[in-house]
């Protein structure tokens, strides 16, 4: 074999390993495909079907239910809230949440308030982030 073809098959299969590294790194570190979505029900206006968004719908009991099954709730309304992958829930600083299966809903979340702030003030801090939010609530089931 020549020396040339044999430089030539070299240089092609380090190109080769270079787009299969490459290819793996795209997949290796997938930011925000590792966030979770969770839902929480709502009640809603019978004759509009508007979301109620006061502070009641956001009971923390010590926390705030949620689930991953959206088919699972009995509320007419959902609201989608976003936990990245370390726990953290996006756009409600201090907020967490936690996976918590239980034998009702093995895919159920737990958002969690930071220990500084009780639970009512907790309520109310997600009731308004709700309300500026409100291209978070299923548009299929809500307004």
């Amino acid at each position: 074999m020549s020396e040339s073809l044999l430089n030539k098959i070299t240089q092609f299969m380090l190109i080769g390993v270079f787009f299969i590294f490459a290819g793996c790194s795209l997949f290796q570190d997938a930011g925000p495909l590792d966030d979770t979505i969770v839902y929480r029900g709502l009640d809603a206006n019978s004759k509009t079907m508007k979301a109620k968004l006061s502070p009641s719908q956001f009971r923390f009991n010590p926390d705030l239910s949620t689930t991953t099954d959206e088919a699972i709730l009995e509320k007419p309304c959902t609201f989608t809230f976003t936990v990245d992958d370390e726990g953290n829930v996006v756009g409600l600083p201090g907020y967490t949440a936690k996976h918590t299966s239980t034998d009702q809903d093995p895919n159920h979340w737990s958002i969690y308030h930071p220990e500084n702030v009780d639970a009512d003030a907790a309520k109310k801090a997600v009731s308004d982030y709700a309300k500026e939010h409100l291209t978070s609530l299923n548009p299929a089931t809500c307004q």
